[in-house]
């Protein structure tokens, strides 16, 4: 099986649809088990619920990719694209997410509208 990168991941990810995993599978099989675990579970369906997991700087900023934060606090910046680089100046509580393809910069507190824009782009 090929390896996937971040970029195809991302682009993968707002393709699926908006479904939880009880409806889209455990309602249609037979063979499922449960086993009990004392696990973290988060359900991520946002660019917010994405930073909560991420590991953040002394700012308070969760950075992916080649990403140079300067005055800048509580925001998420992803970059999928290698050769270059993506830079925050001033800024709070942003999500700035690149995938190569699409720009998505907005306030948080906004990512569950991401869907929305997904559906426009298409």
């Amino acid at each position: 099986m090929k390896e996937k990168s971040f970029s195809e991941l991302l682009s993968t990810f707002g393709k699926l649809p908006s479904i939880s995993i009880d409806h889209a599978l455990m309602e249609k099989t037979s063979k499922a088990v449960v086993v009990p675990m004392d696990i973290v579970w988060s359900d991520v369906g946002s660019w917010e619920s994405v930073y909560k997991l991420l590991p953040k700087d002394t700012a308070g900023n969760a950075k992916v990719g080649n990403v140079l934060s300067v005055d800048s606090s509580g925001s998420i910046i992803i970059n999928s694209e290698d050769g270059k680089t993506v830079v925050v100046l001033g800024v709070k509580d942003l999500i700035v997410v690149d995938t190569g393809d699409v720009l998505l910069i907005t306030q948080k507190g906004n990512g569950q509208r991401v869907k929305d824009v997904v559906k426009l782009l298409e």
